[in-house]
């Protein structure tokens, strides 16, 4: 609820934010590799560790191929922009 109260989320943001276990991944993602793990391997160990991105809102499902998910992306962008008027532009992929 603090998080909810401090970012300004509505119900709907929190209960996707929920249903994503969004604060499971963020605990998940926090290291010490900064101070325990060579500058040569802290890319690398950081890497491994690095939070899914979540594209449920595309509703693609799991088989799906990178051109799908640039078209859908894309498509969710430029309907974005239409939605906030005429002030925006959307010059291509």
């Amino acid at each position: 609820m603090i998080t909810s109260k401090k970012y300004g989320w509505t119900y709907r943001v929190l209960i996707n934010q929920i249903e994503n276990q969004t604060y499971q991944k963020f605990l998940s993602n926090q290291t010490n590799f900064d101070k325990t793990v060579s500058k040569k391997m802290k890319n690398q160990a950081k890497l491994t560790v690095k939070d899914e991105y979540t594209f449920d809102f595309l509703e693609l499902g799991e088989d799906h191929s990178e051109k799908e998910l640039e078209i859908h992306l894309v498509n969710n962008i430029r309907n974005f922009l239409i939605e906030m008027g005429g002030y925006f532009t959307f010059i291509g992929n």
